[in-house]
Formats: structure tokens, sequence, C-alpha cells
């Protein structure tokens, strides 16, 4: 244990003097895009999701030894595979299929020793955690109305949306659907529709350099300074400081 040790401390010496003699912004870079890949993952956004991880691939395709590229590309899929396990735990509770799917993907990726191997892998990474992800928030409501609610919601954040056009959508009485949501999702429907608005911004806050008033437009709030009333009562902190935040994360 004591050997054990002794070597980590070595190994974290040596990293750390790496690191400081190195430029940071590829690393910066790499975190960065690995938080944007998480976050398209569990968004349902495929074509996002593979862009990231494709910008994954060629900061690390960077490294100049061919051996140690190949090893570190397969030790970051290895962490990618396990946070995304973690993440998901994190958002919607164990469940088996998660495993499933991480031991699946670990058992496939072990038999890649080509660089290529890798880059294709991009396409069954994304499609193998998108499969257990898919509509995962829809499927914990078991009453069809509000899985339609949600799936209308979601597909009509950059539309005009409010009560009214939802109950001609959904084909049912405005009170029967504004208490379903209450019980089911524990908030009005205002509420519900501004609160998914803000989680979209603050995706676009990290992903685009839109100007928050812009966004605010995009997203049809009324003014930019309401939309930064309702995204610091969300978050805490005003749109432009949480760009900040995550820009320096």
């Amino acid at each position: 244990m004591t050997k054990n040790y002794e070597r980590f401390r070595s190994q974290y010496e040596q990293e750390i003097e790496k690191m400081n003699q190195a430029e940071n912004e590829e690393l910066v870079e790499l975190y960065k895009a690995q938080n944007r890949f998480f976050d398209c993952i569990f968004r349902s956004r495929k074509k996002e999701a593979k862009k990231e991880l494709a910008t994954i691939y060629r900061i690390i395709s960077l490294e100049p030894e061919d051996e140690k590229r190949l090893q570190v590309l397969k030790q970051y899929y290895f962490f990618l595979i396990g946070g995304f396990l973690d993440r998901y735990t994190q958002t919607f509770s164990f469940d088996k299929k998660a495993l499933a799917a991480s031991v699946a993907l670990i058992n496939v990726m072990e038999e890649w020793n080509l660089e290529e191997e890798f880059f294709e892998g991009i396409n069954v990474l994304v499609d193998g955690m998108l499969d257990t992800t898919w509509n995962e928030d829809i499927q914990a409501y078991n009453n069809p109305i509000i899985s339609r609610f949600i799936t209308l919601v979601e597909q009509q954040l950059y539309q005009a949306l409010n009560t009214n056009i939802l109950v001609g959508e959904l084909e049912v009485s405005k009170s029967h659907i504004s208490r379903l949501v209450n019980e089911e999702l524990g908030m009005s429907i205002p509420n519900y529709v501004t609160q998914k608005r803000i989680q979209e911004a603050a995706y676009l806050l990290q992903t685009t350099t839109s100007p928050v008033k812009a966004i605010a437009e995009r997203l049809r709030f009324s003014s930019a300074s309401y939309f930064g009333v309702c995204f610091k009562s969300v978050y805490g902190c005003t749109p432009r400081q949480y760009r900040t935040f995550t820009a320096q994360r």
C-alpha cells in the first residue's frame, strides 16, 4: 500500500509540473467540451453531442506520441462512460438499464485498438447513451396527458406558448390540465414553461455567444430585465454572471 501511494505522489507531482509548464488552453477547452457533451446528452441533442465528442477527440489527438495518444483516448472514453452513469444517476436516480448501457459500451470499446475506431466510436457512444436517456423525463409520468404536455413544451420553447394554446393542442379543458400539471409537476403551467425556457437559456449562455437580450427575445420573454429576474430566481445569479462563471469552470 505504501509503495502504491508513493507511486501516486510521484506521478501526481509530475503531472502538476507538466501542467505548470505547458499552456493550459487545451485542457480548459477539453473540460468545457466535456461539460457541453454531457449537457447535450441529457437534453437529447444528438447532433451537438457528436460535435462535442469530436472536439474532445481532436484535442486528445494532438498528443504527438502514437502509443500515448491511443492510451489517452481509451482512458478518456472510459472516463466519459463513467461520467455518464454518474450523471444519469444524479438526474434520474439509479437504473439498471443505465448500468447495463455503460457496461455494454465499455465491453464494445475494449476491443478498439486503432484511432479510427475511436473516431467512428463517437456515433456508438452518443447513440448508446441517448438510447438510455431518451424521453426519460416523460417516461417518469404515467399519465399520457402529462407526457404529451411535456413534449409540447419542449418542442415549442421558441414559439408563442401559453395555457390556452396548450389546452387547444391537448384537447382537454383548462381546469383539467392545470390540475394535472400542478399535481404531477408541482407548479402551474406558466411557471413550468418559464422554468423550461430558463433551462434552455442556460444552455444557450454556455454554448453560444448570443447577447443576453437576444436570448431573452428568442425565448419569448417580454423584456431582458424580466428575463434576468426569472433567471436569477432559478440559478441565483444574473445571466451574465452565469455565462462568466461557466466559462471559467
